[in-house]
């Protein structure tokens, strides 16, 4: 076999999706990290939202890719267009989770900054990195006495 094929191999990351637990962030919100790369601020979720859960008011500072694999959700809370099979790319403008009536499920793969405002979008409140994500999520692992993940690759 050709020495970079092999060297391919060696190193792609393969994850099993339930090896990684939910942890609750927000009231009715879990997230799942399954991949970290803090040098190159990238972080890979998994959210679960309960029925009619909102979002804070937030942005993101580079491209953030979404798969949804259940439910309905959407950034108007009179609309959920986005349903099981839709694909999202969310701009660098303010928006909000709005979460339709059944438990919602979807990926996001995450490529910059996650930045809070308060509910005006006046001032920015938090500022979270992959780093930062990744040290808050298994925090929350260690409070919940589950076991590590390596969600690093």
């Amino acid at each position: 076999m050709n020495a970079t094929i092999q060297k391919l191999i060696v190193t792609t990351l393969h994850a099993d999706f339930d090896d990684f637990p939910f942890v609750e962030f927000y009231k009715g919100q879990e997230i799942k990290l399954v991949h970290a790369r803090p040098e190159q601020n990238l972080s890979v979720v998994q959210i679960r939202a309960q029925p009619f859960i909102i979002g804070s008011l937030h942005r993101h500072l580079g491209p953030t890719f979404g798969f949804t694999t259940k439910g309905a959700w959407g950034h108007d809370p009179a609309e959920f267009p986005y349903h099981p099979n839709s694909y999202v790319c969310e701009p660098n403008e303010l928006h909000r989770f709005h979460n339709g009536p059944g438990v919602s499920e979807a990926y996001y793969i995450n490529t910059g900054d996650h930045v809070t405002y308060d509910p005006e979008g006046r001032e920015e409140i938090k500022r979270t990195t992959a780093a930062g994500f990744l040290k808050a999520y298994l925090e929350k692992c260690e409070e919940m006495h589950l076991p590590r993940p390596n969600v690093l690759g």
